[in-house]
């Protein structure tokens, strides 16, 4: 790291072998040896022609190994995963495996785990889920150990110890983890075992992975462990038409047309922090969203109020200009909009209520209104109908009913009976 010596406006801006050594801290001998190491982490090469490091990128260089982000701040998220060290070597595996049949009696889980991060980090929208559940969870218990030697009651007790075991705090970088008391009512126990079956999923994948690839034998001994069934909560919170108008008025400008943005498309946060004026098509009244969550991009269809909507908010704008931004000019992030709703929530009155919630109103609306389920999960992104079929299916009966109950004629055969 740099040298706690030297200030940063003493050293050079272009340096040689020499005085990098010397800004690093290390010894002049030792640098061209640790520098073909760093090779594999991107340490930068020196400028061209010149031959000298320039200090301002070996600086960039260094934040980024020590998790901070290009403003400045900490990035709580890894950059990689950490590498395999000597307490992640093979165990000696002394099962023999049939003959004929492909496999790698010293294939670790921790290999499998990287070489799923690595098959995700290019196939997948973000892995940063992955990185921590595999840091948290995966590699402290089976890290070690090769993917032939694991027995299904083994990964079952690791399972059910996530759905027993207490919830983490957020904490401050830096200090020590803190945990909340053991699950107790309904609810917690609910979401515990949803949270140990995406850890669940996640070893899953991994071997699922290995197993393909013929580093194993056999994916019986995972596929006879399951998840805990019955426990996602279909019960998404949604807001009505009255409380939305009764919402939207106390909520901040920039952040007002976030959400009303959420609720004329569906679209999820970080879809919409995103757009560029360009995806906005007032002619065909659409709006297109990059492929992201799902890697698939679509084309949504607005209303007027919508395209009206839209086209307001890209007046004066470049093609290639966000189309949402802070009230300070700055790009939202993930974690904005929570604190942004707490007070306007509880003015209105409202539950507690995350952002998603206005996608799930979008949705519920659209139903409400009489829209099929395809029409709904092709307008939400989603692959396949049976997610708004798990969510919004019950207000498709209530529609139903009300459709049913209001238009079909009446026999009126009292006087028959009489």
């Amino acid at each position: 790291m740099r040298s706690p010596v030297q200030p940063e406006t003493s050293a050079p801006r272009l340096m040689s072998l020499d005085e990098l050594a010397r800004y690093l801290g290390v010894k002049p001998d030792s640098l061209p040896k640790l520098i073909s190491t760093f090779k594999k982490i991107q340490f930068p090469q020196p400028l061209p022609h010149f031959g000298l490091y320039d200090r301002k990128v070996i600086d960039l260089w260094l934040d980024r190994l020590s998790g901070i982000t290009p403003d400045g701040r900490y990035n709580f998220h890894p950059p990689e995963f950490f590498k395999i060290g000597s307490r992640f070597a093979p165990v000696r595996q002394t099962a023999r495996v049939p003959r004929g049949q492909r496999s790698d009696n010293t294939y670790t889980v921790a290999q499998a785990v990287d070489a799923y991060a690595a098959y995700a980090r290019t196939h997948t929208h973000s892995i940063t889920r992955v990185q921590w559940i595999a840091n948290a969870t995966i590699l402290p218990h089976f890290g070690h150990r090769t993917i032939e030697s694991l027995t299904a009651p083994e990964i079952r007790a690791w399972h059910e110890g996530i759905a027993n075991s207490p919830r983490a705090k957020h904490v401050a970088y830096g200090q020590p983890r803190a945990y909340y008391g053991p699950p107790k009512t309904q609810e917690e126990k609910r979401r515990r075992k949803m949270t140990a079956n995406l850890h669940l999923m996640t070893l899953k994948a991994a071997l699922n992975l290995a197993f393909r690839e013929g580093k194993v034998s056999s994916d019986a001994v995972w596929r006879a462990v399951p998840a805990f069934r019955n426990v996602h909560n279909v019960n998404a919170r949604f807001l009505t038409l009255e409380e939305c108008q009764k919402l939207l008025p106390l909520l901040e400008p920039a952040f007002r047309r976030l959400a009303r943005a959420a609720l004329y498309t569906g679209a999820r946060l970080m879809e919409l922090v995103n757009l560029i004026v360009s995806d906005f098509d007032a002619k065909a009244g659409t709006v297109h969203f990059k492929p992201g969550k799902n890697l698939n991009g679509r084309h949504v269809f607005l209303n007027e109020e919508g395209i009206r909507f839209f086209a307001e908010c890209v007046q004066n704008l470049h093609p290639t200009d966000l189309i949402f931004r802070r009230g300070d000019g700055e790009k939202w992030r993930a974690t904005d909009p929570s604190h942004r709703l707490k007070d306007p929530l509880r003015e209105a009155g409202l539950q507690h209520m995350t952002f998603h919630a206005f996608r799930h109103t979008y949705a519920s609306m659209m139903i409400q209104a009489g829209a099929s389920i395809a029409a709904v999960a092709k307008n939400l992104g989603h692959k396949r109908t049976d997610i708004c079929e798990r969510y919004y299916t019950h207000l498709t009966d209530s529609f139903i009913a009300g459709e049913i109950r209001g238009k079909m004629p009446l026999l009126d055969v009292h006087s028959i009976d009489a």
